[in-house]
């Protein structure tokens, strides 16, 4: 009888899948078979915004009467459409009720990933999760990289260009320069004029200003995904009108005045006469010449 039930129960645990075998104490074998499932509670991701640098965890809460043998975790996204199988690992409690957890790689920006969990128990029972997703964003802000303004000394006479460099991951889709004088803040829109929304220069122009006036200004940048990034405050006071206006947007200075010539002072001579009291002059003479020369005539004869 001994060797009946032990031949019996080596046969079923060879030719069943792992079960739960009773023996009642008549020696009788009881076999219950696990066709049980596994549950699988909750899969979420972390972070969950991800970026195209984010290594993305997935996690899954699961558990089984019996245990669970392996957890594969299904994923592909919008420019990698074939799937992907990667095997899980228990990070946390034990195999009949724990929290398993896989990685998938960054991905490009705007992809859409989908994944879902397989969870196998060792009666070989399966379980699939629902399908899940993410998409991949820029979370970056945009870099300003340089700011200059040329004339770097303005005068009354010159307007001022404000440029900026400007990269991002994704690209630049505005640009603005912010401007305060005598207490209030202006804003004008600032062009890309080279390179391109990714990597380039941005400019705007600043009016003229009186002299003495002080200009700060600062420029404030977004990218396609909201990110934005603002540059440090620059300034600048406008000098006095002098010695070429210091380039850029003013136009060439114009002559100095000249001088008025001072009238002479007492006992320093006369003022010269102007050309008709020459001619009035010369004309009188020539008269008093006539006259003389013909009275002489005369006498002679």
């Amino acid at each position: 009888m001994n060797r009946v039930f032990l031949l019996t129960l080596i046969l079923l645990l060879v030719f069943t899948p792992p079960s739960v075998v009773l023996a009642d104490e008549g020696g009788d074998i009881d076999v219950v078979v696990d066709h049980t499932p596994p549950t699988i509670h909750d899969v979420w991701h972390e972070p969950e915004t991800p970026s195209h640098l984010s290594y993305v965890k997935v996690y899954a809460n699961v558990s089984d009467d019996n245990r669970v043998s392996e957890c594969i975790l299904e994923w592909n996204s919008t420019s990698s459409p074939s799937l992907t199988n990667t095997t899980m690992s228990l990070c946390e409690g034990t195999n009949a009720s724990g929290i398993w957890v896989a990685t998938i790689p960054p991905q490009d920006m705007n992809d859409t990933v989908w994944y879902r969990v397989f969870a196998r128990d060792a009666a070989n029972n399966t379980q699939v999760s629902s399908w899940y997703n993410y998409t991949v964003f820029d979370t970056t802000p945009p870099s300003i990289v340089s700011v200059v303004r040329d004339p770097l000394s303005p005068t009354p006479m010159d307007d001022v260009v404000v440029s900026a460099k400007i990269t991002d991951e994704s690209m630049v889709v505005n640009a603005t320069l912010f401007y305060t004088v005598n207490g209030k803040t202006y804003n004008v829109s600032m062009q890309l004029t080279s390179g391109n929304a990714s990597d380039g220069y941005w400019q705007a122009t600043l009016p003229r200003f009186r002299a003495r006036t002080v200009v700060t200004y600062y420029v404030l940048a977004y990218d396609m995904y909201n990110n934005s990034a603002t540059s440090e405050t620059y300034s600048y006071k406008v000098r006095y009108h002098g010695g070429g206006g210091g380039g850029g947007g003013g136009g060439p200075s114009p002559p100095p005045p000249t001088p008025p010539t001072p009238p002479p002072e007492e006992g320093q001579g006369y003022a010269i006469p102007n050309m008709r009291e020459i001619a009035l002059l010369s004309l009188f003479f020539l008269v008093m010449l006539l006259v003389f020369a013909r009275s002489r005539s005369r006498r002679t004869a």
